[in-house]
């Protein structure tokens, strides 16, 4: 009976402590408001939009990088170079190694652009199984390891060829739907972005519940929210620097302006204070690392030719774009320079600006995803039509010093040779280097898991999870 009695009451016990365990609701839908448009969710098409950011959700890389350089697998299992041959050996964690070769292959036969250009040393895909292929290449490249870890990996042999957690569920101009493949107990499953171009309209809908995060142009447009205990604000850091191009290939080099001495005579700091911005830093050269070593003593040199009024290009969609360059035009007409703003929309402006290169001056954001091989394909003498230089600046002592910071395995000549590259930009650059952007984002105390890093933060919205405000 001792027995029984005892037994019974563990029984009691445990029943209790399993009814008093809380039930772990699945995760509501998470909401984004952005007052970018969404663009193209293609892996390989133009990087403009938010959609470019969205793919990392959708697609997979074969590997990502650490900040040293270190190979961390992602669709591999394993990546080891070998010196002596300049072979990539990269062994799969699924056997798709024939789905990796197309995707490659893809990216090889774009015609310019990033892809193309860290591709051109690649000789050979061999596929030795299902699971491992090596890359053979013409000579070691830090170019092509830091593109294939941003290509994404198609799934040609599948019917969903995404190789992410994610799949598309619906696009429309305004809203875009992706949906988890594998449903998840405790993360969201679902996630919607929605384009509302005013942020006004996008807080009160995140106020009102009917969004849960919302990305900003300003951090000003925050404070009217700063003390709702249930909206909490975050920031991402950014590798995304502001400058002015000038277009070199539609006047002589006697009219080229002096952008060194222009970069002397602009205050950045009080452009900042004028935008009534706190989420920007200023630069001066195209790389955040960089030490500056401004030389007060140099030469004074002209401003240049400016007998002509100079026409500077935008996105007019972008209300932090058309601030900037009403600010800029003041300021440059302090020092001499007539400025006129042409506002393009997002179509126009890709292609008049990004593939006509048809432009006087362009305000445009670049966002330096890796230093090196960011700024060899944005300030090396152009090789062709479809060179992402688009101002068409040439120097001989910048292209040999980038050449060498690009093709040395030894990191630390590397370094030092970009760091000397940077300089000789900084003396002779191609237009005005102007901040560093952080992007304000504010967001429902309910939903956490946000990573606020610019490689991190769109990738992160899969390990983020909302509470429901309700459960049925």
């Amino acid at each position: 009976m001792r027995n029984l009695i005892f037994f019974l009451i563990l029984a009691f016990l445990f029943q209790s402590c399993k009814q008093s365990k809380p039930r772990l609701f699945e995760s509501k839908d998470l909401v984004l408001a952005t007052g970018i448009p969404i663009g193209d969710l293609e892996p390989y098409s133009s990087r403009e939009g938010i959609g470019s950011n969205l793919v990392d959700l959708l697609y997979r890389p074969l590997f990502r990088l650490t900040s040293h350089g270190q190979i961390i697998p992602d669709f591999a299992r394993e990546v080891v170079w070998n010196e002596r041959s300049n072979t990539l050996k990269v062994v799969l964690k699924a056997p798709k190694a024939d789905d990796v070769k197309k995707s490659i292959e893809k990216a090889k036969s774009l015609i310019g652009g990033g892809f193309y250009e860290a591709l051109v040393n690649l000789e050979t895909i061999e596929i030795i199984s299902p699971h491992e292929l090596n890359f053979k290449l013409k000579k070691f490249d830090r170019a092509f390891l830091s593109i294939v870890e941003h290509l994404p990996i198609i799934l040609f042999s599948e019917d969903i060829k995404t190789s992410g957690e994610f799949e598309i569920e619906t696009v429309k101009d305004d809203e875009v739907s992706l949906v988890r493949k594998v449903k998840s107990v405790r993360t969201v499953n679902k996630v919607i972005v929605k384009v509302i171009s005013s942020p006004r309209r996008a807080m009160r809908e995140l106020v009102a519940g009917n969004v849960d995060v919302v990305i900003l142009a300003s951090r000003g447009d925050y404070e009217i929210l700063k003390d709702n205990p249930e909206i909490k604000f975050g920031e991402m850091l950014t590798n995304i620097v502001y400058l002015i191009l000038e277009n070199r290939n539609h006047r002589p080099k006697a009219e080229y302006i002096n952008w060194a001495h222009v970069s002397r005579l602009i205050d950045r700091k009080s452009i900042i204070s004028s935008l009534g911005k706190e989420s920007v830093a200023p630069a001066d050269a195209p790389d955040p690392l960089y030490k500056n070593e401004v030389d007060e003593n140099g030469i004074n040199l002209e401003v240049g030719n400016l007998s002509k009024k100079r026409m500077l290009s935008l996105l007019g969609e972008q209300s932090r774009d058309v601030l900037i360059g009403r600010v800029l035009k003041r300021r440059f007409q302090e020092i001499g320079i007539e400025l006129s703003l042409l506002p393009h929309d997002s179509k126009s402006f890709g292609r008049e600006v990004i593939f006509n290169k048809n432009f006087d001056l362009v305000l445009l954001p670049i966002n330096i995803k890796d230093p090196i091989v960011t700024n060899f394909l944005a300030f090396h003498t152009p090789n062709g039509p479809n060179s992402l230089n688009y101002s068409g600046y040439s120097n001989e002592k910048v292209d040999k010093l980038l050449e060498e910071a690009r093709y040395s395995q030894d990191e630390e000549l590397a370094r030092e040779s970009y760091q000397k590259a940077m300089k000789a930009i900084r003396d002779d650059p191609p237009g005005l280097f102007l901040f560093w952007l952080k992007i304000p984002i504010v967001y429902r105390q309910s939903c956490t898991g946000f990573k606020f890093s610019s490689n991190e933060f769109f990738s992160s919205l899969k390990d983020v999870r909302c509470e429901p405000s309700a459960v049925n």
